[in-house]
């Protein structure tokens, strides 16, 4: 079926006047998702298409998103909410796979200004305490519906072990890669012998939580001045509490508008200071946090290395995914959060 016939049979004949066109965002949206702009009458919508098979959970779970995404709008949480098809449901499905569909939110992805960080920094408390306050019934729901696993080694000491040999490949790979994997790898070899980066033994507290907050899901409404969005809610599940502050940490520390310095680790350490000061974690949370983040990205980025240099899967995807796990820039965020005082950069959350 096409996509219009898709529309059409899911949400209504209006959309025989529909356009459909890809998304694009400057380069591929997503690894697992064909994603399209609908456009009805001046009004635009993302349809998002996804597998039902593989990585994609149970079609119980886009009910489940549906209801939280519903809850945290009712909590003071701006996100894209998904549009019910004709028979009330969540998501439409079709052959193998599962259709969703959302009102299009145009905007300004984050750029690393003050005023973002501010509203990032709101939006993330708001995030948590929205997430903290869901009925029982749909978290014990959530917890029953995991995120399927995303690599093909889960052990992050084991990760750690593959690391070298992957570096060794990486240093005989293409002009085109070479650079790309060794920055990604070349972090991970550093912590087999400085593990405090990894989160091995601690039994943190645990709710539910967004998952994947990186700095492509913030947008910054064109009609809402000092609003911001939270986006793409496919990786909620249950995990440590604080994994979304980490993952806003990491956030408000790239420079994407500096041509000469990729991040700050220290707007991300102080990022996690003003957490502290204002009680919403402590300091051995956020250290569990960051930590969390860092073994999740450590898991990722060695499975992507691995396409890469062994499998051949030379997809552009992989180096922005790449750039979004960066784990010198995690690692260095939780040294600065360890090692120094916080505000010592200008502008500092915390010299305000």
């Amino acid at each position: 079926m096409d996509f219009i016939n898709i529309l059409i049979g899911g949400w209504g004949n209006q959309f025989a006047l529909a356009s459909v066109q890809p998304l694009h965002s400057g380069e591929v949206v997503s690894y697992d998702s064909i994603i399209q702009l609908v456009n009805l009458n001046n009004t635009r919508y993302i349809l998002k298409k996804r597998p039902r098979a593989g990585l994609q959970r149970s079609e119980f779970f886009h009910e489940l998103k549906a209801q939280v995404l519903t809850h945290c709008v009712n909590t003071g949480v701006r996100v894209s909410e998904i549009i019910p098809t004709l028979a009330g449901e969540a998501s439409a499905v079709y052959g193998d796979f599962c259709y969703e569909l959302q009102v299009f939110i145009a905007g300004e992805p984050y750029t690393g200004n003050r005023e973002q960080e501010k509203l990032i920094y709101s939006a993330a408390v708001k995030l948590r305490h929205s997430l903290d306050h869901l009925p029982d019934n749909i978290v014990e729901a959530i917890r029953q519906h995991p995120i399927p696993s995303l690599v093909e080694e889960e052990n992050p000491i084991l990760a750690l072990e593959q690391a070298r040999e992957l570096l060794l490949a990486a240093t005989k790979c293409n002009n085109l890669w070479k650079k790309t994997l060794l920055d990604a790898l070349i972090p991970i070899v550093k912590m087999v012998e400085n593990r405090h980066y990894l989160m091995l033994d601690a039994a943190p507290k645990k709710a539910i939580v967004h998952g994947d907050i990186h700095a492509g899901h913030w947008i910054f409404p064109k009609d809402e001045i000092g609003n911001v969005v939270v986006l793409d809610f496919d990786n909620l599940r249950y995990d440590t509490a604080g994994l979304d502050y980490a993952w806003a940490a990491d956030t408000v520390s790239v420079n994407l508008g500096s041509k000469n310095k990729r991040f700050c680790p220290q707007k991300g350490a102080d990022f996690l200071w003003r957490l502290v000061n204002d009680r919403k974690l402590t300091m051995d949370e956020a250290i569990t946090a960051m930590q969390t983040l860092i073994n999740y990205s450590l898991l990722i980025t060695i499975d992507i290395c691995k396409d890469v240099i062994f499998r051949g899967d030379t997809r552009i995807i992989w180096k922005k995914y790449l750039e979004i796990l960066c784990l010198k820039r995690k690692s260095e965020i939780l040294d600065c959060f360890r090692e120094y005082p916080p505000g010592l950069y200008e502008g500092s959350p915390l010299n305000t």
